[in-house]
C-alpha cells in the first residue's frame, strides 16, 4: 500500500462493509466526507472525531489538540475533553513527552476542555513520536451541524487561508529546503502558522449565525 490516506473508493468499501452492530442512538457512524460521530444520550447529542499526528516532528500537541478540537467546533459543538494515545521510540528523551503533554494542557486550560486519559508507551514500533486524539463534544439534541448539510446555492466560505497545517509541518521537516526556496519573510510567517490552526472561534460564530454546514480541512 501507499503512504498516505486511503483511497476514497477503498474507504467507503470499508465503511461500508465493517459496520459492527447499528444502533438507534447512533445519529451518524464513519462516513466519507464527516470527520465526526454523533451519538445520542438523553437531550444532549454527543460528538467525537479522532486524528493522529504522524508527519510532524515539533508541536505536536499544539497539532493534535487543534486539528481534533477544529472538527468538533464545525459540528457546532462544545469540547468536552481528550482520550491521548502517545507512542514513543526507545531512543525518546522524557522532555518530548513533557513537551507534548504541556502543549496539550495548555490549550485544554484555555478552551475549558478536560484531558480525560489514554495511553502512552515507550515501543520499537515506531521510529518517531505519534500522538493520536480523540475529541469529546457536547450539543443540544437535533442542533447538530454536519458537513453533509450543504445545499445547492449555498455560498462556500473559507477562514484564514489554505495550507496552513501542511504548509506548517513542511516547512518544519524539510528545513533547509524551506530556507533554499523561500524567502526569510515567508519563513517567518509560516512560523506564525501554528497561532492560526483553530478554527475554535469560526465554529462558534458559525452556529450563532446558524449555517447548515461547517468542515474543518485541516
Amino acid at each position: 500500500m501507499e503512504t498516505g490516506k486511503l483511497s476514497a473508493d477503498h474507504l467507503v468499501q470499508l465503511l461500508d462493509e465493517y459496520k459492527g452492530a447499528i444502533r438507534p442512538d447512533v445519529l451518524m457512524a464513519g462516513k466519507l466526507g464527516e470527520d465526526c460521530s454523533y451519538i445520542k444520550v438523553a437531550d444532549q447529542t454527543l460528538v467525537l472525531s479522532t486524528d493522529p499526528v504522524t508527519a510532524a516532528e515539533s508541536d505536536l500537541g499544539t497539532i493534535a489538540f487543534n486539528i481534533n478540537m477544529n472538527d468538533i467546533a464545525t459540528s457546532g459543538a462544545e469540547g468536552v475533553g481528550l482520550l491521548i494515545t502517545i507512542l514513543l521510540p526507545p531512543d525518546s528523551e522524557k522532555k518530548i513527552l513533557d513537551t507534548i503533554m504541556k502543549e496539550l494542557h495548555d490549550l485544554c486550560l484555555a478552551h475549558n476542555i478536560q484531558i480525560l486519559g489514554g495511553h502512552t508507551e515507550v515501543t520499537d514500533s515506531v521510529n518517531r513520536p505519534i500522538v493520536s486524539v480523540t475529541a469529546v463534544g457536547k450539543i443540544p439534541y437535533g442542533e447538530e451541524i454536519y458537513s453533509k448539510g450543504l445545499k445547492v446555492g449555498d455560498s462556500l466560505v473559507v477562514s484564514k487561508a489554505l495550507g496552513i497545517e501542511g504548509t506548517m509541518i513542511l516547512a518544519d521537516v524539510r528545513k533547509e529546503t524551506a530556507k533554499k526556496v523561500l524567502t526569510q519573510e515567508e519563513l517567518t510567517l509560516i512560523n506564525g502558522f501554528k497561532d492560526q490552526m483553530s478554527v475554535i472561534p469560526e465554529g462558534r460564530i458559525g452556529k450563532k449565525l446558524g449555517v447548515h454546514s461547517m468542515h474543518d480541512i485541516t
